[in-house]
């Protein structure tokens, strides 16, 4: 079986050329208001930050959106966080969410088979790996059914069921990772631990990404890269995980590109722009929470 991955075609919703934004774009997701209150980076370092994207975005061949939140004081950041963008292989991490959902379901663990699968899906980023597993959960409709359970409605899966061709944004790629790292969904605990488990584990040479964002390359991380056959072969290249900073809090970010002329500038584009996300709330954090050294969460 050729894998459902090759030849993708970026989802309809995007525009070749997505429109400039002039505002910076912070989003605040229901999360972040458990009691009313949430924390704000400064107006300042938010238009600071989103000005230097823009330069940056301008000044390469290829397109990008980033969204981002620091789990201590929830403070969040989104720079076109909800434009779509074509997944590749960063989807395997809502197919092992909705594998790991149906265990849940059926009150048992993954089968030998299934956690065999769902390692080389996620450390070595076996396409066939990953067609099996979608096969196992349902295909598009088992696909959609879980994608629901996890609060993804800007989600949306190839109708043909080419995974790889899954269209998101950055704002849900963070609203997985909660749903990982923080419990805001339906995985349990023991789900949890799996797929941090497989995130940390990821082979050296795909651990690039947002990871460059963490103190010595810290993360538990799932990347994506893909030539899009209808946009003449140029690349999409995605990165999200969970990172520490070097002052020790910890991040959930995600950065979605496309658009590049090759796999390198895509890393590069998604390493640039986490660095420069957390670099930036880092440092308004601290202005504004100053405190002694921390552990790692």
């Amino acid at each position: 079986m050729a894998p459902l991955a090759a030849a993708l075609d970026p989802p309809p919703a995007r525009a070749s050329v997505a429109p400039a934004v002039d505002e910076p774009s912070p989003f605040v997701p229901p999360w972040m208001v458990p009691d009313g209150e949430a924390f704000s980076l400064s107006d300042a370092m938010v238009h600071d930050l989103t000005d230097d994207l823009d330069a940056y975005r301008a000044g390469i061949k290829g397109d990008f959106a980033a969204a981002a939140v620091e789990l201590e004081t929830g403070a969040v950041y989104g720079y076109r966080s909800d434009q779509a963008f074509t997944t590749g292989s960063v989807v395997k991490l809502d197919i092992l969410a909705v594998l790991l959902l149906q265990a849940q379901d059926e009150e048992r663990e993954l089968s030998d088979s299934e956690r065999a699968l769902a390692e080389e899906m996620i450390r070595h980023s076996d396409n066939e790996a990953a067609d099996d597993l979608f096969h196992r959960i349902g295909f598009v409709p088992g696909f959609d059914e879980g994608r629901d359970r996890l609060a993804l409605v800007d989600t949306e899966p190839h109708p043909g069921g080419r995974w790889g061709a899954t269209s998101t944004t950055a704002r849900e790629r963070i609203t997985l990772l909660r749903a990982v790292y923080a419990g805001d969904g339906p995985l349990d605990a023991d789900s949890r631990a799996t797929v941090r488990e497989l995130l940390s584990g990821v082979a050296p040479e795909q651990a690039w990404g947002v990871s460059a964002a963490g103190r010595d390359g810290e993360a538990e991380v799932k990347n994506g890269w893909v030539p899009l056959e209808s946009e003449g072969g140029l690349w999409a290249v995605n990165s999200s995980g969970r990172i520490v900073a070097e002052d020790g809090r910890v991040y959930l970010v995600a950065v979605l590109s496309a658009g590049h002329p090759g796999y390198g500038q895509g890393v590069e584009c998604t390493e640039h722009v986490a660095v420069s996300v957390v670099d930036a709330m880092s440092e308004d954090i601290s202005g504004q929470a100053p405190r002694g050294p921390v552990g790692v969460g």
